[in-house]
């Protein structure tokens, strides 16, 4: 009598379980060899046993009551996942190895207490047979491993390449007039640091006769002078030192115009020494004390005037003006 019970006991729980579960297959189209998901949600009052305050455990296998179809399927896992309270899902993941339906055999969830999922049928899609699936012919790849960064940077590079070459192209006039600066900047640079280098050379050599220095700052000054604003500065007269430099660079700041007058200054007291009694009727034929050093003092002042103040002109002077100035200068002189 006692049996009977139990197996209606065991009947009843049975039911009441069946009625409260719902089956679901993820994806809903499973095919030959893919991966997939059974889910099963139901309630159960003693459920919350296996989980042990656990979110979610790995099943057993062994609690099947038939059988497994090893040659149908392969059952990677089995997990029960609580779902809010006496709320769970039972998910089995397995790989189906044959098209068409698969049953999976009751699951005693609780074995002590009989409790027993059961599941519907579920059917694997056939490729064949579904019309949406199409096997297609082999296409070779359009680009091959790793070479599309390189495709993008060539694409890259030559774009960027293209629009440089058409700005030099539309800015050939400025990028010339730019170059030429460089270089004229470069050159009036070197001849300013030699000039005073050797203003201060002449200076310390004490071997020299007041004749030679007054020679040798007029000489070096005169090439500084041509260098620097290409006028034949070598082969004028003192006195006309600011007018040739005035005929050179057509306008002169202020600033300017003083240092040139400075300079023709220089040169002129030093022609007093070279020349003395014979051209200027003067008896001076050596400086006072300390005059060199003022001299070249005042020459190396001008020379940094001459460079910082309004340097931007020099560069609007066109190569064939320059010329027409030594030539038109030469001939003047």
């Amino acid at each position: 009598m006692a049996t009977e019970n139990n197996q209606t006991e065991l009947q009843k729980s049975d039911l009441d379980l069946a009625k409260k579960t719902h089956q679901v297959l993820v994806p809903q189209n499973v095919y030959i060899g893919d991966s997939a998901e059974l889910r099963v949600s139901f309630s159960s009052e003693n459920a919350h046993k296996l989980l042990k305050d656990s979110a979610s455990v790995e099943l057993p296998l062994s609690n099947f009551v038939e059988d497994l179809q090893f040659q149908d399927y392969q059952i990677e896992k089995i997990t029960l996942l609580s779902n809010g309270q006496n709320n769970y899902n039972f998910v089995i993941t397995f790989i189906p190895w044959k098209t068409g339906n698969i049953n999976f055999p009751n699951y005693n969830l609780l074995p002590e207490e009989n409790v027993l999922l059961k599941f519907d049928t579920i059917s694997i899609s056939s490729l064949l047979k579904d019309e949406s699936v199409g096997l297609q012919e082999q296409e070779a790849p359009l680009l091959l491993p790793g070479t599309a960064y390189k495709v993008y940077g060539i694409l890259i590079l030559s774009i960027l390449f293209l629009f440089v070459g058409i700005r030099l192209i539309v800015k050939r006039n400025s990028v010339s007039s730019y170059i030429k600066r460089r270089k004229l900047l470069k050159k009036y640079k070197k001849n300013k640091k030699s000039t005073i280098k050797n203003l201060s050379k002449i200076l310390k050599n004490k071997d020299l006769s007041d004749v030679d220095f007054a020679s040798n700052i007029q000489n070096t000054m005169r090439n500084y002078l041509e260098v620097r604003f290409d006028f034949p500065f070598t082969k004028t007269v003192s006195s006309e030192i600011k007018g040739k430099y005035l005929f050179a660079v057509e306008s002169a700041s202020e600033q300017k115009v003083c240092a040139i007058e400075c300079i023709q200054k220089i040169f002129c007291q030093t022609d007093i020494i070279r020349y003395g009694q014979k051209s200027f009727g003067i008896n001076k034929t050596s400086f006072l004390e300390k005059e060199k050093e003022t001299l070249v003092e005042q020459l190396i002042q001008s020379i940094e005037t001459l460079e910082v103040v309004e340097v931007v002109e020099v560069f609007e002077i066109e190569n064939d003006n320059k010329e027409n100035n030594i030539k038109e200068g030469e001939n003047n002189a």
